[in-house]
Parts: C-alpha cells; structure tokens; sequence
C-alpha cells in the first residue's frame, strides 16, 4: 500500500509564526541538543519538517516508551471490539498464567489499574526472559499497596497489556496495529522488539517513522478519527488522554500551584498530561506532543537526556507562534534553515594515513569487539571490525556521512565520518535506526583503542541487541 502523503502548508497560511519555530530550533541548539528529525502540523497540515543527515524522511526509529501510547491505541481498538474491557481482572483474562499461590492484590489488578500504572506495585518490577514466559513471571510479584492507590511507572504493566491484545486477537500486537490502525492511517514500515518468546515488548522497541509519530498525534486530535473512518473510540480517546492517575506533584516552585516538570501533571492510559496538551514520549528524545487547544502536532526523535528541556524549548518558543501569526518573509527564513540540515561530521586534520590492528583497551560499546584497524579508502575510511573469528568492515566518511553494515543477521545498517585530529583517530558510528552513537577514539601511539556509547542503549550494550527485521 502506498500512503497518502500528509498535506503541506507554509507556516503562516495555517496560522503559524515561522519565527517561533526558528527560536525553538535555536534554544534545542543552544542547550547542545542533537535533533535528529522534526514534525510540526497544524490545522492537519505538515507547516515545518526537518530530518538532520544522516538520518533520513522514512527510516524507522526506535521510540522506546512512546511505544507505550502505540500499545494503548491498540487497547482501545481492542476494547471497542469487546476482546476485554477496562474493568475486567488481569487474572481472569490469563488464567493460564496465573499461579495457584498469586497474591490477593494481583487478583483485583484490572486492565485499567495497568493503563494507569497503578497495580500497586512500588517500584518498576522486572523479570527476565529468561525466566520464562514473562507475563507468568510478572504475576508472581505481589504488589506491595492496594491497586490503584499509588502510581509507579511500570513496564510491564503495559507489557501486560500488550500480551492481553494479543491474546485476546490471536495475533502480535504489531500484526493487529498494521491492520487496524498503520494501514488506515498511511504508517508505513514498522518492527517491533520482542521478548525472545515471539511477544512484542508492548512498552518499548517499536521501530515507525518521524511520519508515523505525526499520523498518531494526528489521530488522537481528531478523536479517532481518520478520513470517513472512526478507528480508535473516541471515548477512549478521551479516556487516554485525560488524567486517569496523580503522579508526582512535588516539582513546584514556591508560591506556583501548578508543578513546572512536566512529568507532574497526571498520567492517562499510557499518555502524559502536560503543561499544555498531552503527550507520549520516549527516552532520549522521542516525543509527540499534541496540543488540543492549538489543534496542533509536534513529532521529534533525538538524542539527549535533557528532555525537560526540549519540552520547556516548546512552551517558551513554539506555543506563542500558534497564535494565527506568521508572515511570508518568516516563512522562507524557516524555509532556508530546514532546506538541508546536517549533523557536523567529526573534524579531520589528514594527519593520519591508518593503524595497525589494535586490541581493544576500553569502553562499554559494543564489548564483544577484540581489535580495530583503520585503513585508508581512497578518501575516506574504513574501521575493520573483528570479534573472534569474525571482522567485518565500517566505512568511515571524512567530512561526510557514509552507510555502512554492522556484522550481524541481519545486518544493522549504520551511518558513520570521523577523521584524525593531533594523531588520534575519531569517528562516530551511528546505529542509525536508534538514537544511539559509538564513540571511537584510536590512539596509535597510546597503541588504545575505546568504543563508548555517547548514550548507553536500554536494551543492550551490543548493537546486535537492537537488531529487528528489516521493515
């Protein structure tokens, strides 16, 4: 199926002050924020789109927990459908998980306490895969309070609701989101991590585009909504994305009633209440942030940490310029910024012409590594690789990024330039379906070589740990 692309506007015919994208796009910069992709829409309309090279209009990205607000569409889908209900017992939907000796407070567990992340549970529990079947696992760990009376951010407890779609479908849940929801909207390409057991994570791992992100908060704006096709509920809609849970109300500021962290507002069914709107996000930068007031959609993927402040960014930079401002002069100012923008490849001196194979002395990347060798490719480079008996080869752009393979099956595709500075080799490898990027440093004379995550990746230190198939 192809997709119907999603409609354009310059910033000021849909009421948008392109100067307030512009001092947005500045203040990410000024606070050292590495954007990787942006989408603005307004009135419906796309009115900003930027996707910084290497990373590219249409390539999957990791999302980390805002695969939670995925799985929560996918609940309601299935609710509306009466596969299960929000007030049904996670015990009774099971039952053939359940243990005979479950504690009493699993057996009052509902649906809606796990969409609300209020089993009762005070810390975000964890199990193993290799423990077994992890739902069946996840239900021999008593919550230690009544559910529903204290919220705490629970992976599996949308793990479980995940595993309640699928059970209650017969299909993966990404199987049922690609029928009931990706094709009708135009999502195109999708993948989702599993458990090792073929179950979805549910509240981490699906890999959708910038597009993707944009057509859900899309979605949820219109209440449901898509074309002539009620897809989702709108009273769940409303449910979702209204406060179902107090959360942590302490981040305020003397005399200020309001709590100025945004993850102080109240949580809904797997979404967060904002200052403004509501959104879902994922670690490290993955956002979609839906403005009801504005009638207005902000799609990101990046990589920092600094999350409240990318979110702050939006209150102080963007919510102004929705005010029905904007002007054709601002427009193509804004226009030029995003024409082609590009993250800064590493410096290179040519100072340096290759190594010799170095054993690998430090860093928490990748630390199935043994030994890199850089060598001269015409005018780039080339890192050889080796892990055991196996090596494999990277390209390295000087001054440019180029594409290459990280060894595995399959293969994960990366982007990488580095260069050499006072005699030292560095690069950055992108693992470009993810937020992610190794840092290598090779110091001939040292006779060193490091491989360290800028930001170390929650699902395994190993790229092969990220390794979905190819959508």
């Amino acid at each position: 199926m192809t997709a119907t692309a999603l409609r354009r506007s310059t910033p000021s015919d849909a009421g948008v002050d392109a100067a307030a994208v512009t001092g947005f796009l500045d203040a990410l910069t000024g606070a050292g924020i590495e954007a990787h992709s942006l989408m603005l829409l307004r009135h419906g309309a796309v009115v900003a789109e930027a996707h910084w090279a290497p990373y590219e209009a249409g390539q999957v990205n990791l999302l980390y927990s805002l695969s939670k607000s995925f799985t929560s569409v996918a609940a309601g889908i299935a609710m509306g459908e009466k596969r299960f209900q929000l007030d049904d017992r996670i015990v009774d939907l099971v039952p053939e998980l359940v243990p005979d000796d479950v504690a009493d407070t699993w057996r009052r567990v509902t649906v809606r306490d796990c969409l609300r992340m209020a089993t009762g549970h005070l810390d975000d529990p964890e199990v193993h895969p290799g423990e077994g079947d992890v739902l069946a696992a996840f239900l021999r760990l008593p919550p230690e309070s009544e559910p529903g009376s204290v919220f705490t951010y629970n992976q599996l407890a949308t793990y479980t609701i995940a595993r309640l779609v699928e059970s209650s479908i017969g299909l993966r849940l990404l199987d049922y989101l690609r029928q009931r929801l990706f094709e009708p909207i135009g999502i195109g390409p999708a993948a989702w991590l599993t458990d090792g057991h073929g179950h979805d994570f549910g509240f981490s791992g699906l890999h959708v585009s910038t597009d993707a992100i944009a057509r859900l908060g899309q979605l949820l704006l219109q209440r449901g909504r898509w074309d002539a096709r009620q897809l989702v509920p709108a009273d769940w809609v409303e449910l979702a994305t209204s406060p179902q849970m107090p959360n942590d109300g302490a981040h305020r500021k003397p005399g200020v009633e309001e709590p100025t962290f945004d993850w102080g507002h109240g949580y809904g069914f797997q979404f967060w209440m904002c200052r403004n709107g509501f959104r879902g996000d994922g670690a490290y930068g993955q956002f979609c942030v839906v403005l009801p007031e504005q009638d207005a959609v902000l799609a990101m993927t990046a990589e920092t940490t600094e999350m409240q402040t990318v979110l702050d960014a939006v209150w102080e930079h963007l919510l102004p310029g929705l005010s029905g401002a904007g002007s054709g002069s601002g427009d193509a100012v804004l226009a030029d910024r995003l024409a082609a923008p590009t993250i800064a490849p590493p410096p290179d001196d040519a100072g340096g012409a290759g190594t010799e194979s170095l054993r690998r002395t430090g860093g928490d990347a990748a630390p199935s590594i043994d030994s890199v060798q850089v060598e001269a490719d015409g005018e780039h480079w080339v890192a050889v690789l080796s892990s055991g008996q196996r090596s494999w080869r990277l390209p390295i752009g000087r001054g440019t990024w180029l594409a290459g393979v990280w060894d595995g099956d399959p293969g994960l595709p990366f982007r990488c330039a580095g260069g050499w500075l006072d005699g030292v080799f560095r690069a950055e490898l992108r693992m470009i379906r993810t937020p992610h990027v190794i840092q290598l440093v090779v110091d001939p004379a040292r006779h060193t070589v490091e491989m360290r995550w800028r930001q170390p990746p929650l699902h395994g230190l190993e790229p092969a740990d990220h390794s979905i198939s190819a959508p």
